[in-house]
């Protein structure tokens, strides 16, 4: 019985490392994402007008923070 529940806290603790590295990982590609998706952005505002980039950069934040709309 001691041995299982040994087991069961080593595979326990195992887990939360795993679970810890996957959200790491995760935190690691969103951050690249935004930062790739900023830079695209930024290297697309001299080649549109102002007036359609700044709309643009709007239409995206809100969609963002309602996304039921």
């Amino acid at each position: 019985m001691e041995a299982s529940k040994a087991r069961f806290e080593a595979s326990n603790a195992q887990l939360k490392l795993e679970m810890q590295g996957v959200f790491n990982i995760l935190k690691n590609i969103m951050g690249n994402v935004s930062s790739e998706f900023a830079h695209l952005i930024n290297s697309e505002v001299p080649e549109a007008s102002n007036g359609q980039s700044s709309s643009a950069g709007h239409s995206f934040s809100t969609s963002e923070d309602h996304p039921n709309t």
